[in-house]
């Protein structure tokens, strides 16, 4: 099967996407562990940016996979499904510690930011339920093996993306430094674009879109 015949502009842009994706957050990775004295916020950082490569990297794993062969291995399907499913889980709670652990540069750490991180670690309980949706439904669309939980996670994407924008927000008031409070304020449009666009696209639409 000729693999270029398959590729629709759609596909295209996931191919440049999540290669682009992969190989940003592998480079971030790398640049932080570079550093020679790693605090709780480094470390929290290389493991969001961990999170966030095994998002795109898994998803450009399971792109391949669905061109060249369609309907892979079992044991490859599995791997492309797992890698961006845990770091989807835990990239959320992660952005939320790292917001928590930014804020104690301008306050004191106070409970409410702990409380809002565990929060978010809350739909981890849930993966190995979903893991095993995943596993059992291979031959299915993956937001069709998820549910009944793949809008709750949306969700809790979703709510961590708007709590990171307001966190940020905040950052940029506290900021003496206009560059980098200017920066907090362009991150805070970045970080609701993308929660608008979660809810549009997987909210508002019905599974799978």
């Amino acid at each position: 099967m000729d693999v270029a015949s398959q590729l629709s502009p759609l596909v295209t842009y996931k191919l440049i996407a999540y290669t682009f994706g992969s190989l940003l957050h592998l480079f971030l990775m790398v640049l932080i562990l570079g550093q020679r004295r790693l605090g709780g916020l480094e470390w929290l950082l290389f493991w969001l940016m961990s999170g966030l490569f095994m998002w795109n990297s898994g998803n450009l794993l399971a792109l391949n996979v669905g061109l060249f062969y369609g309907v892979g291995p079992r044991i490859l399907e599995s791997i492309a499904r797992l890698i961006p499913l845990l770091g989807l889980v835990l990239s959320a709670p992660l952005m939320i510690a790292v917001h928590s652990e930014y804020a104690r540069q301008f306050r004191p750490p106070a409970l409410s930011f702990w409380l809002i991180t565990a929060l978010f670690c809350l739909p981890i309980a849930a993966t190995p339920w979903a893991i095993g949706s995943l596993l059992g439904h291979l031959e299915w669309d993956p937001l069709r093996a998820l549910n009944p939980l793949a809008r709750p996670l949306v969700v809790g994407w979703a709510a961590a993306l708007i709590v990171g924008a307001a966190f940020d927000l905040r950052f940029r008031t506290w900021n003496e430094d206009p560059p980098l409070a200017k920066s907090h304020g362009w991150l805070a449009g970045l970080q609701l674009t993308l929660a608008l666009g979660l809810v549009g696209a997987y909210l508002v639409r019905p599974l799978p879109v």
